[in-house]
């Protein structure tokens, strides 16, 4: 069957991000041939006059399920998003199908698709649940027209939507910088993107969103519902060559797998997002089975969230790298929609086991206060911002404690003290609006007081179900109070640098502690991976 017209489709935005555009069809004016040379011939269902933008949207608009849509090959350089389902909210409404390319080579696709608020998808995809989804068989590159413009904070792929069975495979995703990441993921998706290339053009292999698990907002109902490593709840990143900037980051409740790929990445590959800002951090990561090879002191991961497991990952070229990389907890030093983690937060474990000699009594949580007896005090990169008071304090005695400008409201990790003074922890975003600067004036009040567990922080896992938005999204979260986050620590094992057996983890906050939220060196008790290679990439075509 081949067809030449195509209709509309829905939209659907993933918060703080892109997704799904409906824009109308246009010509290709690149060169093609129309064959279809790939294994997917055969496969019932329609078959695009071209690779062209419309003719694809045309395909895919007839498709129904169980189809396969074939793009024939040839060069063609895409203007519009080609999108295919839609957003029902609270649902998804999308086409059990597969979209299929004459193969890597054979079927090129070029980005020229402009880019709106840094938006600018290639190819948007809603899936639904029951409803398996596949992309195959193209080469993906940058127009040379658009080079040079701003960056785009889109993916050249996007699949948002709650299908179980989602599949990216034998792809070549060779874009320049500009094009954005090559993948992302959200909604609530299970699946497996395997046999890719990713070339070192492009920003990120793989973002990945579980923003609406189970049907919540925001990550909450990934952070509410159980643990569940080992087994198929995840966004499986497999056997693929990796040469792009990162490999992963993860928003929302992320839960996700990367195994048996190559990778030679120029950054930090494996990286999360913590709680950071009006939604939840990255839940979950099984990172194993790879072989990395990193430049000069860089390491594999850079974690500011929630739990997993690393083990036999072949590590060479990193240099001095004294770790597999670093455990952070931002709010341990900033303040954000979440408020500091500074023994005030409202969603944290704070210690109130100060006595009836502390100020204010008993159980209150401030450990010492006063007034800030110094000169003005101004953060910057090279100085940090320091307390001064009439006290008679032992040297380092504050060091795991947090520091509150109850005048300034703002609050951070305690770095050092003297008999007199105070010094925090500088902030990680130092001159962006968005946080208030470390700063003290004469008179300021301060209290001392002390964190055991931060929300959603490095090592925990799955809590109550929280509901709504901090600002600027929304007017708040709610329940107030520690969630009851379960203590699920972080595992290292059996990975090596350059031959040299390293499990260590280097935290950058004192409220991460090894034994208690990450272990080095040891097995995740109980744990087993799911089942190599993926189910799913033995189906065909």
């Amino acid at each position: 069957m081949t067809v030449g017209e195509h209709g509309g489709v829905g939209r659907r935005r993933v918060p703080a991000l892109l997704l799904v555009v409906f824009l109308a069809a246009s010509a290709c004016g690149d060169s093609h041939d129309g064959q279809v040379t790939s294994d997917c011939a055969a496969e019932p269902g329609p078959t695009a006059m071209s690779c062209g933008d419309a003719d694809v949207q045309a395909a895919l608009d007839l498709a129904v399920d169980g189809d396969t849509v074939k793009v024939p090959s040839g060069t063609c350089t895409w203007t519009k998003t080609v999108t295919t389902g839609s957003l029902l909210f609270p649902g998804y409404a999308g086409k059990a199908v597969t979209v299929c390319g004459a193969g890597i080579g054979n079927t090129t696709i070029r980005d020229d698709v402009p880019s709106t608020d840094g938006n600018g998808t290639l190819f948007a995809i809603v899936t639904q649940e029951g409803k398996p989804f596949r992309l195959t068989g193209f080469t993906f590159a940058t127009s040379p027209a658009l080079i040079g413009a701003g960056q785009k904070f889109s993916a050249v792929v996007a699949v948002n939507g709650s299908s179980k069975a989602v599949r990216v495979d034998h792809n070549d995703f060779a874009t320049d910088t500009v094009s954005g990441r090559g993948i992302l993921t959200s909604g609530f998706l299970y699946g497996v993107i395997d046999h890719n290339h990713f070339a070192p053009g492009v920003t990120q292999a793989l973002t990945i969103f579980h923003e609406t698990w189970d049907g919540h907002d925001g990550g909450n109902g990934s952070w509410a519902a159980p643990l569940a490593l080992g087994s198929e709840k995840a966004i499986f990143l497999e056997d693929n060559d990796i040469e792009s900037g990162l490999v992963t980051d993860a928003f929302d409740g992320a839960r996700f797998v990367v195994r048996h790929n190559t990778i030679a990445t120029a950054l930090i590959p494996v990286q999360n997002h913590g709680i950071e800002g009006a939604t939840r951090s990255g839940l979950s990561l099984e990172v194993y089975d790879n072989q990395v090879s990193l430049q000069a002191q860089e390491s594999l991961m850079y974690l500011r969230g929630g739990t997993g497991v690393f083990f036999n990952n072949t590590i060479t070229g990193a240099g001095d790298a004294g770790s597999l990389g670093s455990l952070l907890n931002f709010r341990s030093l900033d303040i954000n929609g979440y408020g500091a983690c500074d023994g005030a937060g409202h969603y944290d474990l704070n210690d109130v086991t100060d006595d009836a000699t502390t100020p204010g009594g008993a159980g209150d949580g401030v450990f010492e206060a006063g007034t800030h007896a110094g000169v003005q005090m101004i953060e910057t990169v090279s100085d940090p911002a320091t307390l001064t008071a009439g006290a008679a304090w032992t040297p380092n005695q504050w060091v795991g404690y947090s520091l509150r400008n109850v005048t300034k409201d703002w609050g951070s990790e305690i770095a050092t003290n003297t008999a007199t003074t105070i010094t925090t922890k500088p902030s990680v975003h130092i001159g962006d609006g968005r946080v208030p600067p470390h700063e003290w004036d004469p008179g300021d009040q301060f209290e001392v007081r002390r964190v055991e567990a931060c929300i959603d922080q490095i090592g925990r896992g799955p809590g109550v179900l929280l509901t709504g938005y901090n600002p600027p999204d929304g007017t708040g979260v709610t329940p107030l109070g520690w969630p009851g986050e379960s203590s699920e620590p972080l595992y290292s094992w059996n990975n090596t640098i350059n031959g040299t057996a390293q499990n260590g983890m280097s935290p950058a906050s004192s409220v991460i502690r090894e034994n208690r939220d990450y272990f080095v060196g040891q097995m995740r008790p109980g744990y087993t991976p799911y089942e190599y290679p993926h189910p799913l990439t033995q189906s065909s075509p």
